[in-house]
């Protein structure tokens, strides 16, 4: 029997919390997929969600088109004057390695990859300095949210996020870490517009000269 948590991480325990039980390693027709490396439950629940566009953990045949992705993306920031990625960030060794300790999550339709997001238990050395407003232990950390410019305004960020928020408070995470662009507006408002707050600056010189605003959303306080 296949042990899913083991072989599918977060995504078990994710389908297992919204009342999804393993039947060995067979899957009802109904909601078995035509990709049979992975379960058809998370096919299903995505589809619950999102309709046709499914939320799905990243194969590693995505890792050219989420590397091509990021790249228009880098180039649709840099025609509105927003320097934030470049050719230092994010490379194809970090998507890489996304993949490989399956983090990598893309939203797609019709096999077209539209967006990507990394949701993370790991604390990078950037965000440790940081007053959080939460312990620093059970936490999501969000990194390398990224849709196709030609798709902007489409809500697909938003898309990506209400799943790593459902994906969050599921799995009973304290909070939601992230950083993004100090010249960076827009963004800015997405996140304080859904509950994130603003804390403490910090730098990647490698990307930018200019800071980059942590934010955080608490999902379970002290007293809960």
């Amino acid at each position: 029997m296949i042990n899913f948590e083991t072989k599918f991480g977060g995504l078990a325990q994710l389908a297992r919390a919204f009342g999804w039980q393993p039947k060995g390693h067979r899957f009802d027709s109904d909601i078995l997929h035509t990709e049979p490396s992975f379960p058809g439950w998370f096919f299903y629940f995505s589809k619950l969600l999102f309709g046709n566009m499914r939320i799905r953990q990243a194969y590693q045949e995505d890792l050219l088109k989420a590397k091509k992705l990021t790249e228009a993306c880098a180039a649709g920031m840099q025609q509105l004057g927003i320097f934030q990625w470049n050719e230092y960030y994010p490379s194809l060794e970090k998507l890489q390695q996304d993949i490989d300790h399956k983090e990598l999550y893309v939203l797609e339709e019709n096999d077209q990859i539209l967006g990507i997001i990394v949701l993370s238990e790991i604390m990078d050395e950037e965000y440790a300095p940081v007053m959080w407003l939460t312990p620093s232990e059970k936490n999501l950390y969000i990194h390398r949210l990224a849709t196709h410019p030609d798709s902007w305004g489409k809500g697909y960020g938003q898309k990506l996020m209400d799943f790593a928020e459902e994906f969050a408070r599921k799995l009973e995470f304290n909070s939601i870490r992230l950083d993004t662009f100090s010249l960076n507006k827009r963004n800015q408002k997405f996140y304080e517009t859904r509950g994130y707050q603003k804390l403490e600056d910090i730098y990647f010189p490698k990307q930018s000269a200019a800071p980059f605003h942590c934010y955080e959303l608490v999902l379970k306080s002290d007293s809960d």
